[in-house]
């Protein structure tokens, strides 16, 4: 086990902290924290199902714990099926592992992780599939996983989770047709039962016909909780108003906030995973 001097030291402030007790049963007591974070440290390597654990350190192992409540057995399998895909899905990790290969996945706005918080305090992440000509499903999905991972080094955001826009605007026939059941059920896959995420809502906007195409193929693979964060607002504004201050939304979505800092979450992502 790590060292006494690398160990994790919580650092949480106290409102953030009583939020992961209360919600994430997450031990309030160090020791007993640390603790956990052992035991699923052994588990994986007790029997790696030929898997390399690519990292050991604290605060990697810690997030798999939050999103999946202090559940053992839960968390466990979600650390392992995170390994499972980054080892299977070549497609889109080769990406994920050399992510000057997206520059112009995020040069162009398909996804961006800068707009703040919603009103429960969980990070906004806006994607935009479509938004650059010709990209490819597995690019953006590459650019999904970059941002999320980005937006987990901050603890705050393991503890009030994630709110997702997904603006369908520039949907097109090329992008749809890239999504078969395969495809749909991989993705979904990485969002359900791979990311240690909370993920508080999904709020659909802007969408044309095409969308019921892309939905038809993907619903069948969204869990029930899933299901129960997915909302269409169309172009109607005041339900994502409802979750999202309109004050932090550009007017695009009739909110009066600063732009989509587009270049800024690019240079954020890519330092970030700078090798």
């Amino acid at each position: 086990m790590p060292s006494n001097e690398t160990r994790y030291v919580c650092n949480l402030s106290p409102a953030i902290l009583a939020k992961a007790v209360a919600e994430l049963n997450e031990p309030e007591d160090n020791t007993k924290r640390l603790a956990a974070i052992d035991e699923i440290k052994r588990g994986f390597l007790g029997n790696t199902e030929g898997l390399t654990l690519m990292k050991e350190d604290d605060i990697f192992l810690l997030r798999f714990l939050r999103a999946r409540k202090f559940d053992m057995a839960r968390s466990l399998a979600l650390l392992k099926n995170y390994h499972k895909q980054r080892s299977s899905w070549k497609e889109v990790f080769d990406k994920v592992n050399n992510p000057s290969r997206l520059v112009k996945v995020f040069d162009a706005g398909c996804i961006c992780g800068s707009l703040g918080k919603a009103k429960d305090s969980s990070a906004i992440v806006l994607g935009r599939p479509g938004k650059l000509s010709g990209m490819s499903l597995t690019d953006f999905v590459a650019a999904v996983f970059l941002s999320v991972e980005t937006l987990l080094d901050i603890e705050e955001n393991q503890v009030y989770g994630i709110t997702v826009i997904q603006d369908m605007y520039y949907l097109n026939f090329g992008f749809v047709r890239q999504i078969g059941p395969s495809l749909a059920s991989r993705f979904l896959g990485l969002l359900q039962d791979c990311l240690p995420i909370r993920l508080k809502s999904v709020n659909v906007v802007n969408e044309p016909m095409l969308f019921d195409i892309a939905f038809a193929i993907i619903g069948p693979f969204m869990k029930e909780k899933t299901k129960k964060r997915f909302t269409i607002h169309g172009q109607e504004y005041s339900g994502l108003h409802s979750i999202i201050d309109p004050q932090i939304l550009p007017d695009n979505y009739n909110g009066s906030g600063n732009a989509i800092d587009v270049e800024g979450w690019k240079n954020t992502v890519l330092e970030r995973f700078k090798q």
